[in-house]
């Protein structure tokens, strides 16, 4: 028989892990190696009602658990399986000394348990209640841990649910477990039940080994979100009614269940959200919203956040750091744009503690978030017509049903598309006017990316695209490599044209598979560009956009580009500064990631899409910094573009440098404007014959610029630059060797 003896090292305070857990006596009355009455799935299901008391099992087959084939976990192995069917039974003295309760679990690939006819868990398929044919298909395919080092789930049962499920005398667990189709090449099937007992009873098993005693949160030095779902089960859809309540003290005193909830106490609505990561993560992250008792709108401040109504409770959970995208988006604020805001926090469900969750603000249209004019259904013409809009890239899933491809499809696309979809207005409330004019947009912006005169300053993208923000979400995504960069969970936003006539990208989201955490064709790696990824991972069903190929042509582009970066590496992103806001967030975080790596016994486990890790938190946070420190390197090395900053002597003044001269071929003119201006630059030769008109009636803002000369394709010799901007002419000879 094989023994589950795991044992673990952790080196924190117990008092800080629990929260001032109270004290417990804790037992076990179902071992994984008891003896277990099973049924294998491979043709049929097993009788009705085989998960009640009085069923009668005696044709089942009986054996040591845990029970399953293949990754040498199983005391008794079977042939392979759709599903397996547990029973056993225990016996309970006196359950009004029961105070807590545990269902250990670990598994391949789902399961729902039962105890006396009552679902008590499940992961992994369905939503509670609901009951699966034999041949049923999990969310996901899950693997066993235990043989893997790791520790099994746990799945927690509050005094209410003990007094429904728990009765004095005979108890019967009843155990499906889901396979991956019966040729997964794998199954496990352990499972263990404990009770907390206000007494000491010896009449009862020792805990395993490994058991260590759960997370029952009183108070945090973070702000603790309560919610009450009125035995509910939050689900993708629809939002459920449940009570909110915050406790945040903003003294600096410990956050306790027993304060008064000052943060916010009344009504949310509230669902699960997510793509990939409602499939493959078992910690959920939720989207809700703060209503008023007739269930309207209750703009509110939560944590200190601008007003408003729509929120997110994000759940790291491969992300081990907890960091990832609170870092980028604090990064992406620093640089100028809007991002969401974030609060740490602690979450509790039913009292059922849940871990680490960040708060952050859904990307919408508001005067604190997407600052964009309001578009009403009668906003169909003239200048009202042309904003505001929020449209993103994105999987189809998950979001709208409505939606459009890029009408631009390239050779290197293969059968991928660009699919944007509409944000605000939402499908059901935008126009068919509204439509066509943002795609008409979008179409035109396109068009002129891709046409010969894509550099031209009055003709080409710089009519259609606000040049810095896209330069700021580039940089933004390759500095953290985003693995879903450029292709998905990608915002672009347009104001009215009396506003702003130009086309924004962003704000940043979805960062989680970023920083080195991706082992996604080459989502770990330090080098080179993430807008080459579909050129790399051809695999991928998600095409990024020419776009950033198209700029990329653009040497003009290219420099700024260059400048932008190196004066963010002379602020926000300079080592130190990103550096000392992880420590910040890293000591704030000291006990509460200890509390959720009980909860979720994560770290010695390499979970999707996990390249590197750690067994310690610690060594998770040093993990992302070694990878930002050299990504930030590689970067500052291999960065398109130059930038040889001038320096600006008279801000009232124009001013111009041209560098390198004499040239073997290209030059740049980096010239300043110290007011809006039209600008003109021609180049001509010795002869005073007009060669080219560089830039020909365009107008630039205030601020400097980089101009690249090409003289390739002329003779050796001398030339002359002419530069007419704000009511002045300069003349500059340039040296063609």
């Amino acid at each position: 028989m094989i023994r589950y003896c795991v044992f673990f090292l952790f080196l924190f305070l117990y008092s800080s892990i629990q929260g001032q857990l109270p004290e417990y006596d804790w037992r076990t009355l179902v071992m994984a190696e008891d003896q277990w009455s099973y049924f294998s799935a491979d043709i049929a299901a097993p009788a009705p009602n085989w998960q009640l008391p009085g069923f009668d099992d005696s044709s089942w087959l009986t054996g040591p658990g845990g029970i399953g084939y293949e990754d040498n976990d199983d005391a008794t192995i079977i042939e392979p399986v759709h599903s397996l069917y547990l029973r056993t039974s225990f016996e309970i003295t006196d359950t009004s000394n029961i105070m807590y309760a545990l269902l250990h679990a670990d598994y391949d690939d789902a399961f729902v348990a039962y105890l006396n006819g009552v679902e008590i868990a499940r992961s992994n398929i369905g939503i509670p209640g609901e009951f699966h044919a034999f041949d049923a298909l999990p969310r996901y395919f899950h693997e066993a841990t235990i043989y893997k080092g790791g520790r099994p789930e746990y799945y927690e049962l509050n005094k209410k649910e003990i007094r429904i499920a728990l009765k004095e005398g005979q108890n019967t667990l009843a155990i499906q477990v889901v396979n991956d189709g019966i040729v997964s090449t794998d199954l496990s099937a352990a499972f263990w039940f404990s009770v907390g007992l206000n007494v000491d009873d010896d009449s009862y098993r020792q805990v395993p080994s490994w058991f260590q005693e759960p997370v029952i949160l009183t108070n945090s030095n973070l702000p603790i979100f309560s919610i009450q779902t009125n035995q509910q089960n939050i689900v993708d859809d629809p939002r459920i009614t449940a009570e909110l309540k915050i406790f945040n003290n903003d003294d600096g005193d410990l956050n306790d269940l027993s304060d008064t909830p000052t943060g916010y106490d009344g009504r949310i609505s509230i669902e699960i959200r997510g793509s990939s990561s409602q499939r493959r993560f078992l910690k959920k992250s939720y989207a809700f919203e703060t209503q008023n008792s007739d269930g309207s709108n209750n703009n509110v401040s939560l944590l200190g956040l601008p007003e408003e109504n729509d929120w997110i409770l994000y759940g790291p959970y491969s992300d081990k750091s907890l960091l990832r995208n609170d870092i980028l988006f604090k990064l992406s604020g620093d640089m100028g744009q809007y991002a969401p805001r974030t609060r740490m926090c602690e979450l509790l469900i039913d009292q059922k503690y849940q871990g680490v969750y960040v708060l952050m603000e859904k990307i919408k249209r508001d005067t604190h978030r997407v600052n964009i004019a309001k578009l009403k259904d009668t906003d169909n013409s003239g200048d009202e017509l042309t904003g505001g809009y929020i449209i993103k890239i994105d999987k189809t899933t998950g979001g709208g049903t409505d939606y459009w491809n890029s009408h631009l499809h390239f050779e290197n696309y293969q059968n991928r598309n660009v699919t944007f979809q509409y944000h605000y207005p939402k499908d059901d409330d935008i126009t068919s006017q509204q439509k066509d004019y943002i795609q008409n947009f979008i179409h035109d912006f396109e068009t002129s990316l891709a046409s010969d005169l894509f550099k031209d300053s009055l003709e080409g993208y710089r009519k259609y695209m606000d040049v810095k923000s896209f330069i700021d979400f580039f940089l933004a995504t390759e500095l953290a490599y985003n693995v879903d960069g450029y292709r998905l969970s990608t915002f672009l936003y347009k104001d009215k044209d009396s506003r702003d006539s130009l086309l924004h990208i962003g704000p940043v989201w979805d960062f989680n598979l970023a920083f080195g955490n991706g082992y996604d064709c080459r989502g770990q790696n330090t080098t080179g560009f993430m807008k080459d990824y579909n050129k790399d991972c051809e695999s991928s069903n998600f095409q990024i956009p020419f776009w950033w190929d198209r700029l990329l042509e653009d040497v003009a582009f290219q420099n700024e580009l260059n400048c932008r970066w190196r004066a963010l590496r002379a602020g926000p992103l300079h080592l130190d500064t990103v550096f000392q806001y992880i420590d910040q967030r890293t000591l704030l975080l000291e006990d509460a990631q200890a509390r959720n790596f009980v909860r979720w016994p994560v770290l010695e486990l390499t979970l999707w899409p996990n390249r590197y890790h750690d067994d310690t938190y610690t060594g998770e946070v040093t993990i992302v910094k070694d990878w930002i420190k050299t990504r930030f390197t590689w970067l500052d090395e291999n960065l398109y573009g130059i930038c040889n900053n001038m320096e600006i002597k008279d801000p009232n003044k124009l001013q111009t440098l041209l560098y390198p001269n004499p040239t073997s071929g290209t030059s740049t003119l980096e010239f300043y404007l110290p007011l809006r201006s039209k600008i003109n630059l021609q180049l001509f030769d010795m002869q005073g014959r007009l060669l080219d008109r560089l830039i020909d009636k365009a107008v630039g803002e205030k601020g400097s610029y980089l101009y690249p000369i090409d003289l390739s394709t002329y003779p050796k010799g001398i030339y002359i630059l002419r530069l007419n901007a704000v009511n002045e002419s300069q003349t500059i000879r340039l040296i063609r060797l």
